[in-house]
C-alpha cells in the first residue's frame, strides 16, 4: 500500500483514537453501518479501516520510538487517547 493512502487530517486520528482503535467503534461514531462505513472508507482512503488503523497504530509507535520513549512498555495495540501506546 501507498503511503499516501493512511494519510488523514487530525481530524480522523482523533476519532480512531476515541473508538479505541477499533474499526466497527470508528464507523457507528461516524453515523454508519460497518458495511457503509468499509465502502466509503475504502473509496476515500484505498485500504480498509482496519488496515489504516493498524498503519496508524504503527506510525504512532514509531513516533514514540523517535522521542526516546518506549514502546516495550505494554502492546503498540494499547494506546491511549493521546495517540501514545501505555
Amino acid at each position: 500500500m501507498e503511503s499516501g493512502k493512511f494519510q488523514n487530517d487530525g481530524r480522523l486520528e482523533g476519532l480512531a483514537q476515541t473508538a479505541g482503535y477499533g474499526a466497527q467503534k470508528l464507523a457507528v461514531l461516524s453515523s454508519l453501518s460497518p458495511r457503509q462505513f468499509r465502502r466509503i472508507f475504502h473509496e476515500r482512503f484505498g485500504c480498509s479501516p482496519k488496515e489504516w488503523l493498524n498503519a496508524l497504530k504503527l506510525i504512532n509507535a514509531q513516533r514514540r520510538l523517535l522521542a526516546g520513549e518506549s514502546v516495550r512498555k505494554g502492546s503498540v495495540l494499547s494506546i491511549d487517547t493521546n495517540g501514545r501506546s501505555v
